[in-house]
């Protein structure tokens, strides 16, 4: 800005040299001759000499005027809420002019300025400007860059608190009973004779006293802050918080510190800024400590922070092992400004059409510039949200697997909030163990198989299986057979021992010649009633069949027991043999006359029902987000099966004449043909697929649920998220960001991607456990959260460890790990609000490799992302478990992330400023 200054004013002094204007002596001795010339030209020189200073005065009004155009640009632009982002310059910058918004910043005076932006930024992502000045005719021009201070972004760490938040660790270490089982335990307890299984009961975290002191006290600065904030320090030279105990009658009380440390392995290549005292370690004796490549500020020393005084190095050391910085670090200073988070997200700078979800929500970025979402308590559209971000048709169901285009999609943010009213105590947990089953009461994701048949092909009852009803094929509702026939002697099958023995038609025998009762030809001349010297009508027998096929296709008789659907099929049978018997009588009518035939089922048996016969139903489910490493799975996806029973009713039709003999009556059967009516009982099982859900079961790990489990209508803004991206996107959570994977940008352009993780509370690294013992008596007396035998606060000293390795009855050794331990990155700059970046289960498990964050870190406590374990003296190596944590800065602040924080305080604030000036056309 000075330089910038500097360079106006010579633009304003117009650049002119010097020039030597003396007179020779000649004009000495002829001044008093030249008297009356000067009198007489006095008029003609003086003229000149008052333009030319009055154009000066115009130009230095011109660039006077063409700066007020720069300065008002800077004064618009502040004015917009959108250009105070602290990631990238607002539309609104570019390709603006005085002239469209009506700005005229030097109305009433007789000076007068326009200016214009360009359209893009320059290589140094800065707004120019073009300004020209006019002052009286005359006009000036001046070219300025402008740009926002830089944000937050320019640090690659930033802590408010070096310590554990107070509510993270009345969380974690919530009141518990852990069973103690393993006799290998029992002689690793100190000051306390345990000999058989006992339990261990502790009371969580104090709440006040001093003794043991309360967590709350990770909620304060090192250094005095103001009376109801003394400092940590007010504690003891440790910032140590208690819990008390009991175990066999006995009472107990265990300490841990709030401290998070900057420790040796640990090397951070950005500017760090902390509001805290840091607390540094060697690790082990004779240990290098912390790498810090660019500058180190804390706000220990800083005006009304310096109680206690820092002294010469503006750093807290581990007692135990020294804490000293790395040869060739930069060492921390006290910090020239203050410099805070906001507390919670808000809206500055958020676009107006961001993809919002509800409830716990599943982004996986698939390397493409697209993400898998799934999010299944988001059962509604937001209004003002880009219509892209979801899916097409109804959300009832919420949405599962869905491919969100973000990079042309809600502006690239993406916003998890919560879903309904958050309780007063916060968000409950899942409450699993091992012993339990994942229901979506427990779970936070609980997505069932989808597809395959939900009933069976046929009613609950049906009729045959086809048209010819002699096969076992699968059959369709719309089968136009239900019946079975049997023993019909046709043309095709006349040689039947049951039935018509032969058969005339069609021939050119004539009905008037009544064939024997064993030919078809008679029953086809009395069901048309051909009589004459004629043929009967073709196929009447047929007609009769399909008539009687279709009485049976309504069902009416397929009800009942078999006795009442044989009676039923019986008079259903009569009933159309009515039209052939004797003047169209009904079956057994009462005084038949000599010669009278009529036709009827003379029997009726019902057969042995067949082996029954089972058929999958419709395709089999399909469950939606199978293969995912995050989702444990119950259940084989297949297919509705049907079991179909057949039991076959057979009815034996015969022909029957009148026989009188001191009154009449039916005698002279003789057999017709069978109907074979078969019934198909069937029984369904509907598909099964199993379903997919989270947490695992075994998971130790309590995770924020709703209310009413995974389906209710209430639950936390968690957004759990892994892959790799393409492009710039901002993941935003109300709650809780979950990283469950590498987080990794695809581009060999580092300026193409760029991702930040904005967490209202923690972004935490997925580190599922499991308790080695799996003892169901041992799980289901110990308290959801934790596991048997951990004897954490029972022991002392490093007795438990060698050189680096922990034995088997270390409580961080009662936890395993549920995934490969490996090197984890992510790629993004991170923001916990009101929490921490830590890893969950951090204490609990063998080492799980190198945490490497590339971006920055902005957090408000300090998180633990792994833990060093009690050591000797002689050791070479110290025990750890969790991760170790790698900053490699990037600075995002000129990527072009969708969003990120506004931070505030000192120079960092994001204002406008003038970078340069210089003379323009």
């Amino acid at each position: 800005m000075l330089a910038a200054r500097a360079r106006l004013a010579r633009i304003r002094n117009g650049d002119r040299g010097g020039r030597d204007s003396g007179f020779a002596l000649v004009f000495v001795l002829l001044v008093t001759s030249m008297i009356m010339i000067a009198v007489g030209t006095s008029l003609t020189v003086t003229g000149p000499n008052i333009l030319a200073a009055k154009h000066d005065q115009d130009v230095q009004a011109a660039v006077a005027a063409a700066e007020a155009g720069i300065d008002d640009v800077v004064a618009y632009l502040s004015s917009v809420t959108d250009c105070r982002s602290t990631t990238k310059v607002c539309p609104q910058a570019l390709g603006a002019s005085s002239t469209t918004l009506n700005r005229t910043p030097l109305a009433g005076t007789n000076q007068s300025v326009t200016w214009r932006t360009d359209s893009t930024l320059t290589a140094d992502q800065y707004v120019r400007v073009h300004s020209t000045g006019t002052a009286d005719g005359v006009s000036r021009s001046l070219v300025g860059d402008v740009a926002l201070a830089p944000s937050i972004l320019s640090f690659g760490y930033y802590t408010d608190y070096e310590s554990q938040a107070p509510n993270f660790l009345y969380g974690y270490f919530d009141p518990r009973t852990l069973v103690l089982s393993n006799s290998t335990t029992y002689s690793k307890i100190n000051t306390i004779t345990v000999s058989s299984p006992t339990t261990v009961h502790w009371n969580g975290p104090a709440t006040s006293g001093t003794n043991p002191a309360p967590a709350s006290l990770c909620g304060q600065h090192w250094y005095y802050n103001s009376a109801s904030s003394p400092g940590r320090y007010t504690y003891g030279s440790q910032s140590i918080w208690g819990e008390s105990g009991t175990i066999n009658g006995s009472n107990l009380t265990r300490s841990a510190s709030c401290d998070v440390v900057f420790t040796t392995g640990m090397t951070f290549d950005g500017p760090v800024y902390t509001r805290d005292a840091m607390f540094i370690s060697d690790g082990t004796v004779g240990g290098a400590g912390p790498m810090f490549t660019q500058p180190v500020s804390t706000l220990w020393g800083f005006s009304g922070y310096s109680t206690p005084a820092p002294g010469s190095t503006p750093w807290r050391k581990d007692p135990s092992v020294g804490g000293n910085i790395s040869g060739g670090s930069k060492a921390p200073t006290t910090a020239a400004f203050d410099l805070t988070l906001p507390p919670d997200i808000g809206t500055t700078g958020l676009p107006t059409d961001y993809c919002t979800y509800t409830g716990p929500t599943r982004v996986k970025l698939n390397g493409d510039g697209t993400a898998t979402v799934t999010s299944p308590q988001t059962t509604s559209r937001a209004a003002a949200s880009d219509p892209d971000c979801y899916p097409t048709g109804s959300l009832a169901g919420g949405i599962v697997s869905y491919t969100l285009p973000y990079t042309s999609t809600g502006s690239g943010v993406v916003y998890v909030k919560d879903l309904g009213t958050k309780p007063a105590s916060g968000w409950p947990s899942t409450g699993t163990k091992s012993t339990i089953a994942a229901t979506p009461t427990n779970s936070i994701f609980y997505l069932s198989a989808t597809g395959g048949a939900t009933a069976p092909d046929q009613p609950e009852t049906s009729a045959a299986t086809d048209a010819t009803c002699s096969g076992t094929v699968k059959y369709a509702s719309t089968a136009s057979a239900p019946c079975a026939w049997t023993n019909v002697a046709t043309t095709t099958d006349g040689g039947s021992s049951l039935g018509w023995s032969a058969t005339t038609f069609p021939t050119t025998t004539k009905c008037n010649v009544p064939p024997p009762a064993t030919d078809r030809q008679l029953f086809e001349c009395e069901y048309s009633h051909t009589t004459t010297a004629t043929t009967p009508p073709a196929n009447q027998y047929g007609a009769l069949r399909a008539l009687i096929q279709s009485d049976l296709a309504t069902g009416s008789c397929l009800a009942g027991t078999m006795a009442a659907q044989q009676t039923c099929l019986a008079n259903l049978v009569n009933a159309r043999l009515q039209t052939a018997n004797t003047g169209g009588h009904a079956a057994n009518y009462a005084s038949p006359a000599s010669g009278d035939h009529q036709y009827l089922v003379t029997a009726n048996t019902t057969g042995t029902s067949p082996t029954p016969v089972t058929q999958s139903v419709g395709a089999v489910p399909s469950t939606p987000v199978s293969g995912d490493s995050m989702f444990a799975t119950n259940g084989t996806p297949t297919a509705a099966q049907e079991t179909v029973t057949k039991t076959p009713i057979t009815l034996k039709v015969s022909r029957q004449t009148a026989q009188c003999f001191l009154g009449c009556s039916w005698a002279n059967s003789t057999p017709q043909f069978t109907v074979t009516v078969t019934q198909s009982n069937v029984t369904f099982t509907p598909a099964s697929g199993g379903s997919s859900y989270f947490p695992d079961t075994d998971d130790v790990t309590q995770y924020n649920a709703g209310t009413a489990g995974s389906t209710g209508s209430n639950g936390p803004g968690d957004l759990y998220v892994e892959g790799n991206n393409q492009g710039k996107l901002s993941l935003i959570a109300q709650n809780d960001v979950i990283v469950t994977n590498d987080l990794k940008d695809t581009s060999t352009d580092p300026t193409a991607d760029a991702v930040d993780l904005v967490a209202g509370q923690n972004v935490r690294n997925y580190h599922p456990v499991s308790c080695v013992d799996q003892t169901a008596a041992d799980i289901n007396g110990t308290t959801t959260g934790f596991c048997p035998n951990d004897i954490t606060g029972l022991y002392q000293g490093a007795g438990l460890e060698t050189n680096g390795v922990l034995s088997s009855s270390h409580p961080a050794m009662q936890y395993t790990n549920m995934t490969t331990p490996i090197a984890r990155r992510v790629d993004a700059a991170i923001f916990a609000l009101s929490g921490s970046f830590l890893t969950d289960n951090y204490n609990r498990g063998v080492p799980l490799g190198t945490l490497t964050v590339n971006g920055g870190l902005y957090q408000s406590h300090r998180g633990a992302n792994g833990t060093q374990w009690e050591y000797q003296t002689s050791d070479t190596k110290r025990a750890t478990s969790g991760y170790s944590l790698q900053y490699h800065y990037v600075d995002l602040q000129h990527y072009g992330l969708p969003y990120a924080p506004p931070a505030t305080g000192g120079s960092n604030s994001r204002v406008w400023n003038v970078v340069s000036i210089s003379s323009g056309p």
